[in-house]
């Protein structure tokens, strides 16, 4: 009852996540030594794959730094840069150059952002 109980709690959580439909095997069935983590592998390994997934699915916010805005988040996005790693890692000359078509946009405003984004990701560490 509890594990069930727990399940449905959980569930919504991991909407993400691929779902085993099929679930675990029964005792005696063809390859029921395999576990849900996959064969060879420990839960632990199964985790972190799952936990590196997440991290690159989530993109964060980047309309918390001045100066951009929805549609440069936008535009960034399109570039690949989808985090404040980064935009933290990328050439504020070349960003300028590949941003230039279609917003205006100095290389000083471009490195001040970059400069943010560095100031976040060092806190995460």
């Amino acid at each position: 009852m509890w594990d069930d109980l727990f399940k449905r709690w959980i569930d919504p959580l991991f909407w993400w996540l691929p779902r085993n439909e099929e679930g675990p095997p029964e005792k005696g069935e063809e390859g029921a030594g395999v576990t849900e983590h996959g064969a060879g592998r420990g839960p632990e390994q199964g985790v972190e794959q799952q936990v590196e997934a997440v991290k690159e699915v989530i993109p964060d916010d980047l309309t918390v730094i001045k100066g951009i805005g929805p549609s440069v988040q936008e535009k960034l996005r399109s570039l690949g840069i989808k985090t404040f790693n980064d935009l933290a890692r990328a050439d504020p000359d070349r960003l300028v150059d590949q941003l230039k078509t279609s917003l205006p946009v100095s290389k000083a405003r471009v490195r001040g952002w970059t400069e943010v984004a560095r100031e976040r990701t060092e806190g995460r560490d």
